[in-house]
């Protein structure tokens, strides 16, 4: 009984022990600092994405990629569409970001909608063509299909205008930049300079994160595996003697 109490009280300080490490290990230089100062971070009610096709992406599985939404109705749709376009060229090669292009058709009676879904359809399959072209001629091996990265919607009703707050302001492309959260970090009405460093800036900051997050589990597995030898170290000597 003495020895299983010994046992246990060592075992005991060297879990403190242990617990108290990793709290420490946990703050490798602290986590990534949060852009507090940004004037937008409003945080978008995550949605399942309906495309042209019919296919559905899933809110959920949308968690942590970064979204660029582009805006644009009959008049301007393309204008948005080149901003995304040239985005995409700036960083061709960059994994989890997502483009949506949503074309508002509200305004067209509802009995048109088969054939604006027609005429966007092949807008659409036309510029992933050229897409697809630009990035072989930069001597890109894109290793996934083109329309599950580039995404088209048809907002029959400006549903989605209205959730990202688009009201009275139509007559202009829009494109949001929402970082793995589904919080707004950008919010363009013309393409400057801004836009892409915007998307880089976001994609850092995501970087940051996941590193701080792996080196996080990493330092909590050590420590409880230091615990565990520790603990069965003592059980071991104690034993013996």
């Amino acid at each position: 009984m003495k020895k299983s109490a010994i046992v246990l009280i060592a075992v005991s300080i060297m879990c403190f022990s242990g617990l108290k490490a990793m709290s420490q290990e946990q703050q490798p230089g602290a986590a990534p600092a949060r852009v507090a100062a940004d004037p937008y971070m409003k945080v978008i009610p995550r949605f399942d994405v309906k495309d042209i096709y019919g296919r559905i992406f899933p809110a959920d599985t949308l968690a942590g990629w970064i979204v660029v939404y582009g805006f644009g109705n009959d008049k301007n749709a393309d204008e948005a569409i080149e901003w995304l376009k040239k985005i995409t060229f700036t960083y061709p090669d960059s994994k989890g970001v997502l483009y949506v292009i949503v074309a508002d058709s509200s305004k067209f009676p509802r009995i048109m909608y088969p054939f604006v879904k027609k005429v966007v359809k092949e807008e659409y399959e036309k510029q992933l063509a050229a897409l697809q072209k630009k990035f072989t001629d930069m001597g890109i091996n894109v290793n996934y299909p083109l329309d599950s990265r580039y995404i088209m919607v048809i907002d029959s009703k400006a549903e989605l205008f209205d959730v990202f707050g688009i009201k009275g302001d139509r007559d202009k492309p829009h494109a949001f930049i929402l970082d793995g959260n589904h919080r707004v970090r950008g919010h363009f009405t013309s393409y400057s300079d801004e836009l892409p460093a915007t998307l880089a800036a976001v994609m850092a900051d995501r970087d940051k994160e996941q590193q701080f997050s792996l080196k996080t589990r990493k330092a909590k597995k050590n420590t409880m595996k230091k615990v565990a030898i520790g603990a069965a170290a003592v059980s071991l000597a104690l034993l013996i003697f």
